[in-house]
């Protein structure tokens, strides 16, 4: 695995609802990826809201762990649940805004509470020690994301390979019931703008394909994928998540953050599929099984392997929209998703290198 650089400090939050099952396994490896790093560079806060299981009270035994091992934290139990009528996603903008609020820059200026230089914010996913290492390794990018994967349970049964349209996210048939599927595809982007795909080959870019079945990182114009790196600049000087405002696509909260920091003119956005992440314990036991097609690579041999070449990405895209549906549910129409008008700039190769 990767050292951490000496000197970086990293914020580490996450939002948790009725993840009673999960809080063993969360914890121990919480606990060992903090214990990693020197002392006093790392943060932890959590936002817990509306659990209805004995997720609080595993939050107050790791928060007295943490006490215990000197880890600056704060974590809040029993928060602001969603009212009923509130879009979702203006919600969830605000459970990550209030799990981020002391890494960030106030609203009138003020310093934050606890200078970042990264981010890593952790869905409830099963992950391990090593996987927010091996993210934190790619300290020149923007987001560096994992890839989350779980069954599913209805597969077609019928080849259809673009079942929602040809701006829809791709699909193929899926022959082994076990076999894991890619899940964040309303978020992830390829380098196009183009939506991945739940099954093989996942990304349809040829210059990321071929990284990819390499096992090797590969460009992106968004993610989040269940566990990320965040480069924490933009939240310093006070960035927050939002929901898209009357005009603009709506869409996850983290993919309204892909564009505004592309705006921003934070472009270095990867994947890396060596980290894997599932949300049931079933499909970790599968995950780590091998029942995804894609070579596992460790860090040395992705440090040996060629740099990402920016080169090879388009400068201009166009991101593809997968608006929520119409009817006040929290689906997604995939059956609908279009490219927006406004064009995207990516910073060239020459600046990145500036």
């Amino acid at each position: 695995m990767p050292a951490v650089a000496a000197g970086t400090r990293v914020f580490f939050a996450s939002n948790l609802r009725d993840n009673a099952l999960l809080m063993p396994h969360y914890i121990t490896q919480m606990l060992f990826t903090v214990t990693s790093l020197r002392a006093g560079s790392a943060f932890v806060s959590i936002y817990e809201s509306g659990s209805k299981d004995g997720t609080g009270a595993w939050l107050h035994l790791f928060e007295a762990l943490l006490t215990i091992l000197d880890v600056p934290n704060k974590i809040e139990t029993g928060g602001t649940e969603r009212p009923d009528g509130e879009d979702r996603i203006h919600h969830l903008a605000h459970m990550r805004n209030l799990a981020t609020k002391k890494m960030r820059q106030g609203p009138k200026g003020e310093l934050p509470q606890w200078h970042a230089d990264r981010l890593v914010f952790i869905n409830d996913v099963y992950f391990c020690a090593r996987d927010t290492v091996r993210l934190l390794g790619h300290v020149s990018a923007d987001l560096a994301c994992s890839m989350d994967f779980l069954q599913w349970k209805d597969p077609p049964s019928t080849v259809d390979v673009y079942p929602y349209g040809v701006d829809g996210p791709p699909l193929s048939v899926v022959t082994d019931p076990t076999q894991l599927q890619f899940y964040d595809v309303w978020v992830a982007r390829d380098v196009e703008g183009k939506p991945l795909s739940n099954t093989q080959p996942y990304v349809h870019h040829s210059y990321s394909l071929d990284r990819l079945r390499r096992g090797l990182p590969f460009p992106v114009s968004c993610c989040w994928n269940g566990m990320l790196s965040i480069n924490a600049e933009p939240f310093r000087l006070g960035y927050e998540f939002r929901a898209g405002s009357k005009g603009e696509c709506r869409e996850s909260e983290t993919s309204v953050m892909c564009k505004d920091f592309l705006r921003m003119g934070y472009s270095d956005f990867i994947v890396d599929p060596g980290v894997r992440l599932a949300y049931h314990p079933a499909d970790a036991r599968l995950l780590y099984n091998s029942k995804v097609d894609v070579p596992v690579t460790s860090w040395a041999e992705v440090a040996a392997a060629p740099a990402i070449d920016p080169d090879f990405a388009p400068r201009k895209f166009r991101m593809t929209c997968c608006n929520m549906a119409d009817d006040g549910s929290d689906d997604v129409n995939f059956f609908k998703c279009r490219p927006l008008p406004e064009v995207f700039t990516r910073m060239p190769a020459a600046a990145l290198a500036a």
